[in-house]
């Protein structure tokens, strides 16, 4: 009698039937020593791309750490249960890790060396297909936009809705671009919130507060009731997602072009107030 036949017999009783689907089901996983084993191997492989990449920030023999990110694992299946073509498509086996510098080497049981940070945003996000054994790297690396897009353009996407190309949006400034993601603004509280954080880092202390001050009494009211949260239109068979960003004195209004497959490409930049630097780069 096969494992089927025993869970008709048994249907009625379902504690059996939870033992039972427990059995067949079971099997198939990899045991704890088992997975710990093949996501250790996912780490070592995503770090020796990572030291593949063209104009990599982590020279061959750096020594490297990846950490799991399961709140980016999280983040894709929900992307791609909303914007699969076809909604029965299994998703693809992809998990994500923050690779960064390691502080010293260590074998058996002996640290061999210590490293130094380069700087303090040498981290990059990457994304491992752990069935096809292929890395996309974005945040951090020199093609951000481009490792996002080749990570949506495997998933096989079809956005036809305006909320979901917000969904991508979103997903695009967290795995690609978090600098920018962190400074996005939908209000003018947000906005005030922002600014002082950054004047009190560029500021001495005893100076911050009034020139921040001079700073928000000389950005018009019109300019601070026009800032709103992120909002995705129809454009060319395309959505535009247009959103304001504060940078170092500056608001800009920026957009974000979502085509059908999910890919995006940055529209350009309109400064409102001040000066700024990560927006324009954005824009390249």
């Amino acid at each position: 009698m096969n494992e089927m036949s025993r869970m008709t017999q048994y249907g009625k009783n379902p504690m059996i039937m939870i033992l039972l689907l427990a059995a067949v089901f079971g099997a198939a996983r990899p045991t704890k020593a088992q997975g710990t084993c093949l996501e250790a191997q996912a780490a070592t492989d995503v770090i020796d791309a990572g030291q593949a990449q063209p104009k990599s920030r982590f020279p061959t023999g750096t020594p490297l750490r990846a950490t799991p990110a399961p709140d980016l694992d999280d983040e894709l299946v929900f992307l791609e249960t909303r914007g699969k073509a076809l909604p029965e498509t299994r998703v693809l086996p992809i998990r994500f890790y923050r690779i960064t510098i390691s502080h010293y080497v260590l074998k058996e049981d002996t640290i061999q060396s210590f490293a130094t940070q380069l700087d303090a945003d040498s981290e990059w996000i990457a994304a491992f297909d752990t069935k096809g054994r292929t890395a996309y790297f974005m945040a951090g690396s020199s093609d951000p936009v481009g490792g996002f897009n080749q990570l949506v353009k495997a998933l096989h996407m079809d956005i036809k809705d305006a909320n979901v190309a917000l969904d991508v949006f979103d997903s695009y400034l967290k795995y690609a671009r978090p600098e920018i993601r962190a400074d996005a603004i939908s209000d003018d509280m947000k906005l005030e919130r922002v600014a002082i954080e950054d004047f009190g880092e560029r500021y001495p202390r005893d100076q911050s507060r009034a020139a921040f001050d001079r700073w928000w009494k000389a950005v018009p009211l019109s300019l601070r009731e026009k800032i709103a949260a992120p909002v995705a239109v129809p454009s060319d068979g395309r959505f535009a997602v247009r959103y304001f960003y504060y940078d170092r004195g500056a608001i800009w209004k920026l957009t974000a072009l979502i085509a059908p497959d999910g890919t995006v490409s940055d529209g350009k930049p309109q400064v409102l107030t001040g000066g700024g630097e990560k927006a324009q780069a954005s824009s390249h």
